[in-house]
C-alpha cells in the first residue's frame, strides 16, 4: 500500500503484482473502506480534495482512470465518466471479486462483494446480467449457509434495492418481508378524518401510514451513531390552499413512537417496492405519500431523510400546486450531494454514508438528471439542457433540442462528436434518432463488431414503424440477445411476432415484458390474445385477470375478458365483467353474450346445480340493472324471462305474474320496430312472442281461478290484428313465406284463436 500512496505503481501489471502480495484481511479492510470513500465521494457530499482518495495516495490512482473505464465496462455499456473517484471501485473489484479466493468466506466478504457490485452497477447505464450474477451467486453462498443467522435488516433492503434494478419483483419482495421483520416492524395503510387545504370545513376520510414496533430491531446499535447529524433542509410548501401535510383529527397514540432508522428505510422500502410493481394511477400517489410523510415526520438518518424527500419529489411532480417544491426540493439536495452551499464539517459529511445503500438513495448524478427532468416539466427546457450537457448525457441534451423545435443543433452537436470519435457507435445511433435514417445503425452495428445492443433495437424499432416486421423482429431479437434487460423493447417483439402471426413467440416475447414491467396492462392483454390464438382460453383468461389488475378503467379489455368467459362457461366471471363495464360506460349491451349466458344457466339449472340458483339470481340483478338503465332488445327480455319462467310445479301467481310481464316486454320491443312484418324473421320472433304472451295469460287466469272469458276476448282482440297483418304480406296462411318457421308459427297463431273461440 505504501508503494501506491508514494506512486510507485504506475501499471497494471505492478499494480496486481502488488494487490498479490497481500493477505486477505487486508484486502477485505482496503476493498471496504475504498467502497465507503466512494459513497461519501458520490452520495454525501463528501468531495474536499484535500482529504479525496487521489491526494491521500499523492496521484497514485492517476495512471488507471482511463483503465478503470474499459475495465469497469460490458460492451458498450460503460460507468459514468463524471462519477468522483470512480476509480475506487474498480480497485476495489481488484480486491475483493479477483482475490477472493484470497479472503476467507465469511459474511463480511460477501457483502462487501455485493456492494462493489450494487456500486459498480450505479456506475453503469444499464443493467449488466454479468454483475447480477455474481451477486445472486454471493447471496446464495449466505442463505445456504451459517452466514444466514448474520443477515441484517441493512443487507436485507440493499439486496431489494438491487434486485428492483434488475426487475426481479418477487426476489425483491422476499428481501422486504425479511428486512421488515428483522426490523420488528408492522406497517399498516388506515383511513383517518382529516383535512388537507386551508379552507376545508369537514373532516373527511385521508390515508395515513402506521407503524408499529414490538421491540427494537436486531441491528440497531450501529446506526445509532449517526443520528446526530443534520438532516437536509425540507423545503415548504408555501401553497395558498393546500396544508403542508395532512392534518388528522385525531392521532393513534399507539402510533406516536419513536422508529429506528432502519425501522423508516424499510417503510421507505415498502414505497420503493410499491412504486415499482403497481400501477401508476392515484392510489399509488395516495399510498407513496403516505409512507413518505411517516418517513419525514420522524426524522433520524441522513440518506434516509434525503431519499425521502426525493421520493416525495417523485409523487408530486405531477401536482400542479406541488411540482414547483418538488423541483425546488431536488435542486437543493443535488447541490448537497455535490457538496455546494453545505456547511457541515468534513466529519459530519463522512458520518452520513450510514444506510445510503439501504435507504435507496440514488448518486448525485442521477439526482442531477432528475432535477433536470422536473426542470423540463416547468418548461425550463435551456436550464435543464445546461445540466444534461455538463453530464454528456448526449440522448437528453437530443431531446431537450427537439423540445425546442432545435434539430438541427442536435445534428450537429453530435456530428462534432462524429469528428472528435468516429469509432464509437453510439454516436451513430444517435445519429441515426435524430435523422431516422437506418444506414447510421448499420454503420454503428458495424463499428462495434455486431456487439452495440442499442443500434440494434434502434433499427429494430424504426423498421418496425416503417411495417419491416421481419428485419423489425430479427433485430429486436438480436439487441435483446446483447441487452436482455431493456424495457420496451420486449414489447416490441411481441408486436413484430404478432404481425407476423408467430403467436408462440409473440407469447414469449410479452411474457417477459410483464416479467420487466408488471404494471404494463397493454403486454398482458397482447400476451392473453397470444395465448387465445394458440388456442390455451383458460390460460388467456387468467392473464387477463392480471391486465385488469393493472388498469382497472379499460373498457376495451374487459370486454375482451367478458368474451373469454363465456368461451370458458366462466358464468360469474360473465356476470362480474358485465356490471364492471356498466360502471365504466353507464350502460354496456350484448345480446349474443347474453344469450349465451342464459342458455349456460338455463342448463345448470336443468341439471340441479349445486350453484345454478345463485348464479340465476346474479344474473337477474345484472339484467335488472341492465335494463333499467338502457332501452334493450327483445332478445335480452326474452333471456330475462327464461330465468324467471316458473317450473310446471310453480304455482305462484306472483312468480307467473312477473314472468309475464317480461314476456310482454319482449313482444313489444319487437312489435314496436317499425315494418316487423316485411321481414321474415323478424315476424317469425313477434308471433313466437303473441303466442307465449297469450298462453301465459290464459295459463295465469286458471292459476286465479278466475273467469276466463276476459282474457280469452283480449286474446283474441290482439291476435287477429297478428293475423290480418301476416296475411296482407305473405297471403292467406302465409303462403308466400319463403320461411316454413313462419308459416308454422303463424299456423300455431291461428289454431290458437279458433281454441280461444270454440271455449
Amino acid at each position: 500500500m505504501q508503494r501506491l500512496r508514494n506512486g510507485g505503481i504506475k501499471d497494471l501489471e505492478t499494480l496486481n503484482a502488488e494487490l498479490d502480495k497481500w493477505g486477505g484481511d487486508k484486502l477485505l479492510s482496503t476493498g471496504a473502506h475504498l467502497l465507503e470513500v466512494f459513497i461519501e465521494a458520490n452520495f454525501t457530499g463528501c468531495i474536499d480534495l484535500r482529504t479525496s482518495f487521489s491526494e491521500i495516495y499523492e496521484g497514485g490512482s492517476a495512471p488507471f482512470r482511463d483503465i478503470y473505464m474499459k475495465e469497469l465496462s460490458f460492451d458498450f455499456n460503460h460507468p459514468f465518466k463524471h462519477a468522483r473517484l470512480g476509480e475506487l471501485v474498480w480497485l476495489s473489484k481488484l480486491m475483493l471479486l479477483d482475490r477472493e479466493e484470497k479472503i476467507a468466506n465469511t459474511y463480511e466478504r460477501n457483502v462487501s462483494i455485493c456492494r462493489c457490485v450494487q456500486l459498480w452497477q450505479y456506475l453503469l447505464d444499464e443493467p449488466a446480467m454479468q454483475l447480477k450474477q455474481i451477486a445472486d451467486r454471493k447471496e446464495e453462498e449466505i442463505l445456504s449457509s451459517e452466514q444466514r443467522k448474520n443477515m441484517t435488516s441493512e443487507f436485507h433492503l440493499e439486496r431489494m434495492y438491487a434486485q428492483l434494478g434488475y426487475y426481479e419483483y418477487d426476489k425483491a419482495e422476499e428481501h422486504l418481508k425479511d428486512a421488515i421483520e428483522k426490523a420488528n416492524l408492522t406497517v399498516q395503510l388506515s383511513g383517518v378524518l382529516g383535512k388537507r387545504t386551508k379552507f376545508q370545513q369537514t373532516n373527511i376520510a385521508q390515508l395515513v401510514a402506521k407503524a408499529f414496533s414490538s421491540a427494537s430491531p436486531i441491528d440497531e446499535d450501529p446506526i445509532k451513531e449517526a443520528e446526530n447529524v443534520a438532516l437536509p433542509t425540507n423545503v415548504r410548501l408555501d401553497d395558498d390552499t393546500l396544508l403542508e401535510r395532512v392534518s388528522t383529527l385525531a392521532d393513534d397514540s399507539n402510533d406516536t413512537m419513536r422508529l429506528t432508522a432502519i425501522q423508516l428505510a424499510c417503510i421507505l422500502g415498502l414505497c420503493a417496492f410499491e412504486t415499482s410493481t403497481q400501477h401508476n394511477d392515484e392510489l399509488l400517489v395516495e399510498k407513496c405519500s403516505a409512507y413518505v410523510d411517516k418517513v419525514i415526520s420522524q426524522a433520524r438518518n441522513w440518506a434516509v431523510y434525503a431519499c425521502a424527500l426525493l421520493r416525495r419529489c417523485a409523487v408530486e411532480k405531477r401536482s400542479r400546486r406541488r411540482v414547483q417544491r418538488a423541483c425546488s426540493q431536488a435542486e437543493l439536495l443535488a447541490k448537497l450531494m455535490d457538496g455546494i452551499d453545505d456547511q457541515s464539517s468534513q466529519e459530519e459529511r463522512r458520518r452520513r454514508n450510514v444506510l445510503v445503500l439501504a435507504s435507496g438513495l440514488p448518486p448525485s448524478w442521477r439526482v442531477q438528471a432528475f432535477h433536470a427532468q422536473l426542470l423540463r416539466s416547468l418548461g425550463c427546457t435551456a436550464e435543464a439542457l445546461r445540466i444534461y450537457e455538463k453530464q454528456e448525457a448526449w440522448d437528453n441534451v437530443i431531446e431537450c433540442y427537439r423540445s425546442l423545435g432545435q434539430l438541427e443543433k442536435a445534428e450537429r452537436l453530435v456530428r462534432e462528436l462524429v469528428a472528435k470519435d468516429d469509432h464509437n457507435p453510439l454516436y451513430y445511433c444517435m445519429l441515426g434518432d435524430i435523422t431516422l435514417e437506418p444506414n447510421y445503425y448499420e454503420v454503428a452495428i458495424e463499428k462495434s463488431k455486431g456487439r452495440c445492443a442499442r443500434a440494434h433495437l434502434s433499427l429494430g424499432e424504426l423498421m418496425m414503424i416503417r411495417h419491416h416486421y421481419d428485419i423489425a423482429y430479427e433485430s429486436l431479437r438480436r439487441g435483446l440477445e446483447l441487452q436482455p434487460i431493456k424495457l420496451g423493447a420486449w414489447f416490441n417483439l411481441g408486436h413484430c411476432a404478432w404481425k407476423m402471426e408467430h403467436w408462440q413467440d409473440a407469447a414469449c416475447a410479452y411474457h417477459r415484458c410483464v416479467q420487466l414491467e408488471p404494471e404494463h396492462f397493454e403486454a398482458w392483454n397482447n400476451l392473453s390474445a397470444s395465448y387465445i390464438r394458440l388456442g390455451q382460453k383458460p390460460r388467456a383468461k387468467k392473464i387477463l385477470q392480471e391486465a385488469l389488475k393493472f388498469n382497472y378503467e379499460h373498457a376495451k379489455m374487459w370486454e375482451n375478458y367478458v368474451l373469454l368467459c363465456v368461451d370458458t362457461q366462466d358464468v360469474a366471471g360473465t356476470i362480474q365483467a358485465l356490471h364492471r363495464l356498466i360502471d365504466l360506460d353507464g350502460k354496456h349491451q350484448d345480446d349474443e353474450v347474453i344469450a349465451i349466458v342464459t342458455s349456460q344457466l338455463l342448463e345448470l339449472r336443468n341439471k340441479n346445480h349445486d350453484t345454478s340458483d345463485q348464479l340465476v339470481k346474479e344474473m337477474c340483478k345484472l339484467l335488472a340493472r341492465m335494463t333499467s338503465k338502457q332501452t334493450c332488445s327483445s332478445k335480452v327480455w326474452r333471456c330475462y324471462a327464461a330465468l324467471h319462467q316458473p317450473n310446471d310445479r310453480d304455482c305462484s301467481v306472483e312468480q307467473h305474474e312477473k314472468y309475464l310481464n317480461l314476456l310482454e316486454r319482449a313482444y313489444l320491443a319487437d312489435y314496436n320496430r317499425q315494418k316487423w312484418y316485411t321481414e321474415e324473421q323478424q315476424c317469425s320472433n313477434v308471433l313466437k312472442m303473441a303466442v307465449d304472451v297469450f298462453e301465459e295469460k290464459l295459463h295465469l287466469a286458471k292459476l286465479k281461478n278466475i273467469d276466463p272469458k276476459p282474457v280469452m276476448s283480449e286474446v283474441r282482440m290482439n291476435a287477429r290484428p297478428l293475423v290480418a297483418m301476416v296475411e296482407r304480406v305473405y297471403g292467406i296462411d302465409a303462403s308466400n313465406a319463403v320461411s316454413t318457421e313462419l308459416r308454422e308459427i303463424f299456423t300455431s297463431v291461428k289454431q290458437l284463436i279458433e281454441d280461444v273461440i270454440c271455449h
